[in-house]
């Protein structure tokens, strides 16, 4: 979300802050994307969005910056989703604890974790197993490659998080 020059082709920008008051979003390549506005910290005085989509039937929520517990009317617009990227590296985002609970508030399919120290990276973040011993074990999936295929025929029946190797 911050580092646009990674992308590769011809990549369209939206900016979730610039819809998230319309009900209908917006509309790029025949995918519409909609907006909850959230705050980049638990002051709730920097506007962050949270943006989600369908495509091919599977709902996708990107967790944004969320940076604060979230409040039962931030959750309803997301609840049930699919697929929940979500921030998982504590400070300077959501309290790991917080985030559990908005996962809890939410229901989604499959949780995949993001934006977390892995050790290649200089931020001060805490690591993903922090995250990982607020679930029951038997709802964690190591998945070997850095790519994930989601279909409707293939979402778990219950919250699932699936842990991916690192990208970069």
């Amino acid at each position: 979300h911050s580092h646009w020059e990674a992308a590769l082709g011809d990549p369209i920008r939206l900016n979730g802050l610039d819809f998230t008051h319309a009900p209908e979003g917006v509309e790029a390549h025949g995918v519409r994307f909609r907006a909850v506005q959230v705050w980049e910290s638990p002051a709730r005085d920097v506007p962050v969005s949270m943006p989600y989509f369908t495509l091919g039937g599977v709902s996708v929520c990107h967790s944004g910056d969320l940076g604060h517990a979230l409040t039962p009317a931030e959750a309803d617009a997301i609840r049930n989703v699919d697929v929940f990227l979500a921030v998982a590296g504590g400070p300077p985002t959501v309290l790991v604890p917080e985030l559990k609970a908005a996962i809890d508030m939410i229901h989604p399919r499959i949780v995949i974790p993001m934006h977390y120290q892995n050790g290649k990276i200089n931020l001060n973040l805490r690591p993903v197993d922090d995250l990982l011993a607020l679930f029951d074990p038997a709802q964690i999936d190591h998945h070997p490659s850095s790519e994930l295929e989601v279909s409707p025929s293939t979402l778990p029946a219950e919250t699932r998080v699936v842990v991916l190797p690192s990208a970069r």
